[in-house]
């Protein structure tokens, strides 16, 4: 999964958000204003086709970094797209990362939306994890800072255009990015190395002892994972094949990619495994003698089945053909 690098520029009370492309292809952007109880407005926001998500996410956890809180503007002109976003943040996001607005920032809001204000009419915030915080680039002083920089200013009308046209459509058309880069839809089922996979350890070893009890999995297909919120792949089903593949010497797994939430925002149904406690390979599970056994065992058991599957004395000689 690719992540994108997020450029943060601090300039009198505004905080600049640039969302690009490890090839500096412009992905999205958007300024943050400090008012008063660490609260930001957001200002500005902009993003190619079906990157909006992955923007308000960006702010509401570069928002958490500081101790604060994201806020729709409180002009009250929010239009369609972007009061999406927010109705998405509003349905998602956890009590815990919510804050309540002052009435006399909300008046503005009410006059405009009347009984649908209900989603702009809160702060939000998400979980900074480390591994979003790693992409997070400062650029006043990073050593690409003329390049960000030239991208900031290059792209500082993308929202009057955008604006006036009611669309970001051009975009895609004026500005494509690398084919590696671009917005890819799900679900979708891919080959990647296992190694991709972040996979609960305890599901792990509970696969990897039910294997060695000779209870080997009988379903067949692709796994189940998902694109977390960080842009991680996370295994969501498929633990006993997973761990199967891994005994056979397997370096990539089929897998279908169920849903990206790191671009299309949190799903709060799934199950996900404790990021604190994953799956590092057989060898933290077992010894090397312990594996290689285990290995053997399955290898023998999978062959005997295999053998009895398409043993021509299944079927008797009189047999009509």
């Amino acid at each position: 999964m690719n992540k994108y690098k997020i450029g943060v520029l601090k300039e009198n009370g505004v905080t600049g958000i640039l969302i690009h492309s490890q090839c500096y292809g412009f992905v999205a952007r958007a300024s943050l204003a400090h008012k008063d109880n660490h609260l930001y407005e957001v200002m500005g926001p902009v993003a190619r086709k079906g990157f909006g998500t992955l923007l308000y996410q960006s702010l509401a956890k570069y928002a958490n970094t500081v101790g604060g809180h994201i806020m729709s503007a409180r002009d009250g002109d929010t239009r369609e797209r972007a009061y999406g976003q927010w109705s998405k943040l509003h349905k998602t996001v956890g009590s815990r990362y919510l804050k309540a607005l002052p009435d006399d920032l909300n008046e503005n809001v009410i006059d405009s939306f009347g009984v649908d204000a209900a989603p702009l009419m809160l702060g939000y915030s998400l979980p900074a994890s480390q591994s979003y915080i790693e992409n997070l680039v400062d650029m006043n002083t990073s050593e690409d800072r003329d390049r960000l920089m030239s991208l900031w200013d290059n792209t500082s009308d993308y929202f009057s255009y955008s604006y006036d046209e009611d669309s970001t459509h051009w975009i895609d058309i004026d500005e494509p990015l690398d084919d590696k880069d671009k917005r890819v839809f799900y679900p979708l089922k891919a080959i990647i190395p296992v190694a991709a996979l972040s996979v609960c350890r305890g599901l792990a070893e509970a696969s990897l002892s039910d294997v060695e009890a000779g209870e080997i999995s009988r379903t067949k297909g692709p796994l189940s994972c998902v694109v977390d919120v960080d842009g991680d792949m996370v295994m969501m089903n498929g633990h006993h094949r997973y761990v199967e593949s891994l005994l056979l010497g397997k370096d990539h797994i089929e897998v279908i990619i169920e849903h990206n939430e790191y671009l299309d925002g949190f799903t709060a149904d799934v199950d996900r495994p404790d990021k604190g406690n994953l799956f590092d390979g057989l060898e933290s599970l077992r010894s090397a003698d312990e594996l290689l056994l285990i290995k053997n065992a399955y290898r023998r058991q999978v062959s005997q089945e295999a053998e009895r599957s398409f043993s021509p004395n299944r079927y008797s000689e009189n047999q009509p053909g």
